[in-house]
C-alpha cells in the first residue's frame, strides 16, 4: 500500500493506484506502475538474483562503505560506488551458483597510500590485533587512521571502525562479536586520511576462524 506523505500534493511512497512513489537521494520522483504479462527471462532472473546477492553482501557493511568509498566517485554515494565494485569485480557466476568472492572484493578505494606489512591475529578470543609499519611514506600523514573490518559472511554480522588509531601507532585492537568462536571471518584493512578527503585501496588479509 502506497502512501500520500504531506497531503495530496506530497510526495508518494510505495504503491498508489497506477502509479509507484519512491525517493533517491531525497529526491521524490514518481513512475508508472508495470503491467508486466510476459514471464521473466533466465537472463532477467539472473539479474535479480545478482542484484539481491549484492544488496545482502553490502548491507552489514553500508555504514562502512558510506565512508571507505565516498571520495571514489564524486557522483555517487560510498555505498553505490562499493556496489558497482562487487558488480565489475567480485560477482562470480558459475553455472547457477552466483556467490561474491572476498579475496576479489575492495572494502575501500581511494589513493591515499597504505601502510607496508599490515598482518592480523587473534589476540584474545574477542579481539583481534592489526600491525603495520608506522613509518612514514610519501604523500600520508601520521595523522591518517587505519579502517578496519572483520565481516562474518555467513551470519551477516560485522564490526569495524574508519576512525582507529594512527598511522604512526602501527598497531590498532578490534573486539569482535560475542559468540564468534568457530566462525569465519573475512579481514580487510584500508587508511582514512587525516582530513577524511582520501582512503585508501582495502588490503585483504584473508579469512580467519575465530578460536
Amino acid at each position: 500500500m502506497g502512501r500520500l506523505k504531506k497531503g495530496m500534493n506530497g510526495p508518494v511512497s510505495g504503491k498508489v493506484g497506477t502509479v509507484i512513489g519512491s525517493s533517491w537521494r531525497g529526491i521524490d520522483y514518481m513512475k508508472s506502475r508495470p503491467d508486466r504479462k510476459v514471464k521473466f527471462s533466465k537472463a532477467e532472473l539472473l539479474n535479480q538474483e545478482k542484484f539481491k546477492r549484492t544488496q545482502a553482501w553490502l548491507k552489514p557493511i553500508k555504514n562502512f562503505v558510506n565512508k571507505s568509498f565516498k571520495n571514489e566517485n564524486k557522483k555517487l554515494e560510498g555505498y553505490y560506488g562499493a556496489k558497482s565494485y562487487i558488480s565489475k569485480n567480485a560477482l562470480i557466476v558459475d553455472n547457477n551458483d552466483i556467490h561474491i568472492d572476498p579475496g576479489l572484493m575492495k572494502v575501500s578505494m581511494g589513493t591515499l597510500s597504505n601502510s607496508e606489512n599490515m598482518a592480523v591475529i587473534q589476540e584474545t578470543p574477542k579481539t583481534l590485533k592489526f600491525t603495520w609499519n608506522p613509518e612514514h611514506l610519501p604523500d600520508t600523514s601520521p595523522k591518517d587512521q587505519v579502517m578496519l573490518l572483520a565481516y562474518d559472511v555467513a551470519d551477516a554480522q560485522a564490526r569495524f571502525t574508519t576512525t582507529g588509531r594512527f598511522r604512526s601507532d602501527g598497531s590498532d585492537e578490534l573486539e569482535i562479536l560475542a559468540g564468534s568462536t568457530g566462525k569465519t571471518l573475512e579481514i580487510y584493512a584500508a587508511f582514512n586520511s587525516a582530513d577524511r578527503q582520501r582512503q585508501s585501496d582495502s588490503i585483504y588479509l584473508g579469512s580467519l576462524v575465530i578460536t
